[in-house]
């Protein structure tokens, strides 16, 4: 969104526990939302309607601040920083169908002219505040958590609409970790209709489909469906059928004796063929392959 110009840095923010304590992967994604961020009033759609973005803010996504980050940037790194951001006061983060608003706290007071910058107090600039958006972590401003039935009840909900009802309780914990930080449900219900008018409009192979799990662990409600690949996750594999295997394996020896009768061929087959680490016997291997044609096992 930024269009040129530059930003303001300074130095009292090398203090701040919002930078000290950062790695260096946060470092430079506060530096890049900085960059973004708009520096006048601009025009933007926001929740399907026309917005007007103020200086300090931004609407962007998770892939774009990846994106615009640079190499060895994680999207899993964006989403960590933007919530230790947002805990510690430095910006306000909204998330919806047409991308995600933030607003970098107290930005008027440290990206004005030197003069106004000089009338505020050291310890308000580049740092958390309510200057801009409030902080919904601010001791005056706490929600209140429902409770684990409350949550499981209304999680159901969100349930019914995934398109791969699988691994259930490790998303329903996700979801309840999320809730606890901040995400409403209607976010992740606006993420998963995002995510099915995706699949429809790729007609995406349902052996390709986010399990349910994956969706809510990655909070993939949080990314932007309006286009780009999907990476398929790992299929279970399929269980191995033992007597079509015993019945391959005892059919493949045999075929080495072709000119030796049924009952000797079986005889020299015992010889190498094992019954769960253990020796057979051709009266074995007969029983097996009289009770694998009675009941038409193939292998």
């Amino acid at each position: 969104m930024a269009d040129g110009g530059w930003i303001k840095l300074y130095r009292k923010l090398i203090d701040d526990p919002v930078w000290v304590l950062s790695t260096p992967e946060q470092k430079t994604i506060l530096i890049t939302l900085l960059l973004m961020a708009n520096h006048r009033e601009n025009k933007w759609e926001w929740q399907g309607q026309k917005f007007n973005v103020q200086p300090g803010q931004m609407i962007t996504s998770t892939e774009s601040i990846r994106q615009k980050s640079g190499k060895g940037i994680s999207i899993k790194n964006v989403r960590t920083s933007l919530k230790r951001f947002e805990n510690l006061g430095f910006l306000a983060n909204e998330s919806a169908k047409t991308g995600r608003l933030i607003t970098i706290a107290n930005w008027g007071k440290y990206q004005c002219s030197d003069e106004e910058v000089a009338k505020q107090p050291a310890d308000d600039r580049q740092r958390g505040g309510k200057g801009v958006a409030p902080n919904k972590n601010d001791k005056n401003d706490k929600k209140e958590i429902p409770s684990s039935n409350t949550l499981e009840s209304r999680f159901d909900e969100l349930w019914k609409l995934y398109p791969k009802k699988q691994g259930k309780q490790s998303a329903l914990k996700a979801y309840k970790k999320a809730v606890k930080d901040g995400t409403t449900d209607d976010q992740i219900k606006s993420g998963i209709q995002s995510y099915i008018q995706y699949l429809k409009k790729e007609q995406t192979d349902p052996q390709y489909i986010k399990q349910g799990s994956s969706f809510f662990n990655q909070h993939s409600w949080e990314d932007d469906w309006s286009g780009g690949g999907i990476i398929p996750e790992p299929q279970e594999p399929k269980p191995v059928d033992k007597a079509a295997a015993a019945l391959r394996e005892i059919q493949d020896e045999m075929a080495k004796y072709p000119d030796s009768p049924r009952e000797e061929a079986a005889e020299l087959a015992a010889k190498t063929i094992t019954d769960n680490g253990h020796p057979t016997t051709a009266a074995k291997i007969l029983a097996f392959l009289d009770k694998a044609t009675k009941e038409g096992i193939k292998k």
